[in-house]
């Protein structure tokens, strides 16, 4: 795997060097059909730092991913964890239109005329519906994953990096599947499944190597 040399602040990466010191409840790696073992280390907008998967989201790991990913496998933060999905969590505005529809009943007035020239007036209501374009803007989550490596006890390499946009379809106003961080989680284990940790052809433009790293001179 090559890689190359991207920068993160001091502040972060201490606390993520920090934060896979201390050890959680329970046994790291525990299925010895795994090939691979990685953890999770979230950053949200604000900064707040926070390890691993939550209930809900090992469960779906557990039930579905790692029958999909065979050989890849999540395993709770911990120092003997050396590959850790980084994933950080910005936000986006996003400037659009949609679509607003209106219908209302207008009068309508006319005059018939039969085969022997009578003429009558009709009078009545129709119902006409208008469609108009409304702008509107909204805040969005961009979720950025980097899977690093640990290559010494303050070092880490980064391999690759995936992004996503938390953009959901609606119904009615209401979010339906929108499970963005599990589908980058995804990404990056598809990515390793495949083999991306040993190939050589993929790369990314820099490489961590601490939390004072500097770009490097090529």
């Amino acid at each position: 795997m090559c890689t190359g040399s991207l920068r993160v602040s001091a502040l972060l990466k201490a606390l993520l060097f920090s934060f896979l010191a201390i050890p959680c409840t329970g046994q790291a790696k525990a299925d010895t059909n795994c090939k691979t073992y990685f953890s999770v280390v979230w950053k949200d907008h604000l900064n707040n730092i926070k390890q691993g998967l939550s209930k809900d989201d090992a469960k779906w790991m557990q039930e579905k991913m790692q029958k999909k990913y065979p050989g890849v496998c999540y395993a709770q933060p911990d120092p003997s964890v050396h590959l850790v999905f980084w994933i950080a969590m910005t936000k986006d505005t996003h400037h659009g239109y949609r679509t607003s529809q209106e219908t209302h009943s207008e009068p309508i007035k006319g005059e018939v005329r039969d085969d022997a020239g009578n003429t009558a007036t009709i009078k009545g209501n129709q119902e006409v519906t208008t469609t108009t374009a409304v702008p509107e803007s909204f805040d969005y989550p961009i979720f950025t994953l980097s899977v690093t490596t640990k290559i010494a006890d303050t070092k880490w390499s980064v391999l690759h990096n995936f992004q996503r946009k938390g953009l959901c379809h609606t119904l009615y106003g209401i979010p339906i599947k929108c499970h963005t961080s599990r589908y980058i989680i995804e990404d990056a284990m598809k990515w390793i499944h495949e083999g991306g940790l040993t190939d050589p052809l993929q790369t990314v433009l820099g490489q961590e190597k601490g939390a004072d790293a500097k770009p490097e001179k090529k």
